[in-house]
């Protein structure tokens, strides 16, 4: 999950460079703070789930509900973020 998160934050930088390029600061401005809007609340969402694999795997119980409240976490974030 790291991994494609990871590459999201690459590829916004990417895109961003290629706005600020073709369409100037405004354009550049407005691919970053749109993609990081999407992308930081995956992330915190890929370290919590990270953390959570850690937990089950030593204790041997699985947790669900964890998983789904992180989720609506962070879709509800993501809204926030680009209203």
């Amino acid at each position: 999950m790291l991994k494609a998160v990871m590459l999201q934050l690459s590829l916004i930088l990417v895109i961003t460079g290629c706005a600020l390029l073709f369409g100037g600061t405004l354009a550049g401005l407005s691919v970053l703070l749109g993609g990081l809007s999407y992308a930081l609340p995956s992330l915190l969402f890929a370290l919590r789930l990270n953390r959570l694999t850690r937990v089950a795997s030593a204790s041997g119980n699985a947790y669900p509900l964890e998983f789904f409240f992180g989720e609506a976490i962070k879709i509800l974030s993501t809204i926030g973020l680009l209203a």
